[in-house]
């Protein structure tokens, strides 16, 4: 017998790393297949209207809004105007106000909130973060009229104003 317990040690040791390691790759694989049922569901959801689209109304020229700077991924055209009044929920699904399918927004990535004549720009705790004015975005932000908000890969720039012509 050469090396007696310790060579049993050993055995056992790498047996437990072996049974952690599958333990580890099973649950990865397992992440993986939520991230893509959630896709799945998100992808599968009927689409709501988007409030920027062509057919959208004609806001008073005092109203804030939101004007897309760089569509980024979605389905939106750069410079359309989305009007902002009380609250709206920005995201992926398909509970939203702003309906955005940029792949890198959450489901419920933002919120922006008028309230006692302020904007406050919230991030939901959304997986890639939001930017406002190129500063990542950890807590309720104050917006002014001018402010970059940056959601995955669309620009919009908040106007607590907006020009007859809505340019952005």
């Amino acid at each position: 017998m050469t090396g007696g317990w310790s060579d049993i040690g050993v055995e056992w040791a790498l047996l437990a790393l072996r049974i952690a390691f599958i333990a580890v790759l099973y649950l990865f694989l397992v992440q993986v297949a939520r991230l893509m049922l959630r896709e799945i569901r998100v992808l599968a959801a009927p689409r709501p209207v988007n409030p920027a689209g062509a057919g959208a109304p004609h806001m008073p020229a005092d109203e804030r809004g939101l004007i897309v700077i760089d569509p980024g991924q979605a389905d939106i055209d750069a410079g359309a105007y989305v009007p902002i009044a009380g609250e709206i929920l920005i995201g992926r699904g398909a509970q939203t106000d702003l309906f955005l399918d940029d792949p890198f927004v959450s489901n419920e990535h933002a919120q922006i909130i008028v309230r006692n004549g302020g904007t406050v720009f919230v991030d939901l705790g959304s997986t890639n973060g939001s930017r406002v004015n190129g500063e990542i975005v950890s807590a309720p932000v104050t917006l002014f009229d001018g402010d970059v908000v940056q959601l995955g890969s669309v620009r919009l720039r908040y106007a607590a104003t907006v020009d007859a012509d809505r340019s952005p």
